[in-house]
C-alpha cells in the first residue's frame, strides 16, 4: 500500500527528547531528566481520544500520529524517546507508543503517540541546552 505524503503539510516543529542522568541531589541520588536532541519539521494528526474510569479517577487519552522525514536522523528515533510539539497554542509532550513505523521505503518516519499528562510526582523534568551545563556547575560548588 503506497501512502502519499506531501511534505508541504510538515508544519510542526517539533523536538525530540532524549531521557538522562540529571544532577546528583545533596543524598547523591540521581534525577532523570529530559533533554532536547533533535528538532525537525513533522506532520502531527490527532488519531483518537477516550476517557476511562481509573479507580474514580477519571484519565483521558489522546493518541496522535506523528510523521518525520526518514533522514537523516531517523533510524535513530525509538520508543524510549519523547515529543515537544506545540498545538493551538500549548505545548504538549508526547510519549511514543511502540516502534516507529518506516513508510514509502524509508522515505519517512510514523509515531504512534499519546499526549503525556504532567500531574504531580510525575512532571516531566525537561532541561534545555545550556541549563545542564549551570546545573553541573552550580552543584560542584563552583564558587569563590
Amino acid at each position: 500500500m503506497m501512502i502519499m505524503l506531501d511534505v508541504g503539510r510538515m508544519r510542526k516543529r517539533i523536538t525530540l527528547l532524549k531521557q538522562t542522568d540529571g544532577v546528583g541531589d545533596s543524598f547523591g541520588e540521581t534525577e532523570q531528566t529530559w533533554v532536547p536532541w533533535k528538532s525537525v519539521w513533522a506532520t502531527v494528526k490527532h488519531k483518537k481520544s477516550n476517557e476511562r474510569d481509573n479507580n474514580r479517577h477519571i484519565e483521558d487519552q489522546t493518541d496522535y500520529e506523528i510523521t518525520v522525514n526518514y533522514e537523516p536522523y531517523g533510524y535513530l528515533i525509538d520508543a524510549d524517546m519523547k515529543v515537544r510539539c506545540k498545538i493551538r497554542g500549548k505545548m504538549r509532550i508526547f510519549e511514543i507508543i511502540g516502534d516507529p513505523v518506516e513508510v514509502e521505503d524509508n522515505e519517512y518516519l510514523t509515531l504512534s503517540a499519546r499526549e503525556y499528562r504532567v500531574t504531580g510526582e510525575d512532571d516531566l523534568l525537561i532541561v534545555e541546552e545550556g541549563e545542564q551545563d549551570e546545573q553541573d556547575t552550580s552543584s560542584s560548588g563552583g564558587g569563590a
